[in-house]
């Protein structure tokens, strides 16, 4: 036995300022019914979007509207931009980091146009999502959030 053993801890970051809400409020099901996984959302008062998690970049969508990154503690986590703005193809969306990049919660991501998002009638949420369903997180209440405040810290 090992009295030694190190837990892990998953920290997770507000990506960006504006208005916290659980992942049951947003407005598509695959991510409201946790399909994906569990997480949260926040409605962006800013489009300076930044890193949800200490960690590494694993990918970015060729349409620039997610991102997936692997955790200092091993889950994998998807910053997702916007709802159905796979649509727009990359338009409004700058990246600003590369795949296999170290990350933390000072890492800009990437610089959303809200106004040309919003002009496609896009909602705007910025979801983080771990991947790996068997991870519940604690419940998540509204509230508005400044970039880089913790909204999750567990033990795993």
């Amino acid at each position: 036995m090992n009295l030694f053993k190190r837990h892990k801890t998953l920290n997770l970051y507000a990506p960006v300022s504006g208005h916290l809400k659980p992942i049951t409020d947003v407005a598509d099901p695959v991510f409201s019914q946790r399909a994906v996984g569990d997480g949260f959302a926040v409605e962006p008062t800013t489009g300076d979007i930044y890193s949800p998690i200490e960690g590494t970049v694993t990918s970015i969508f060729p349409t620039k509207h997610a991102l997936t990154l692997k955790a200092k503690s091993g889950q994998e986590v998807l910053l997702h931009m916007g709802l159905d703005t796979v649509e727009l193809n990359g338009e409004g969306f700058t990246i600003l980091v590369t795949p296999g990049e170290k990350i933390d919660q000072t890492t800009q991501l990437a610089t959303l146009d809200l106004a040309s998002i919003k002009a496609h009638d896009k909602i705007t949420d910025i979801l983080t999502v771990i991947s790996d369903t068997d991870v519940k997180l604690p419940d998540i209440t509204g509230a508005d959030v400044k970039q880089g405040n913790v909204i999750v810290s567990q033990p795993l």
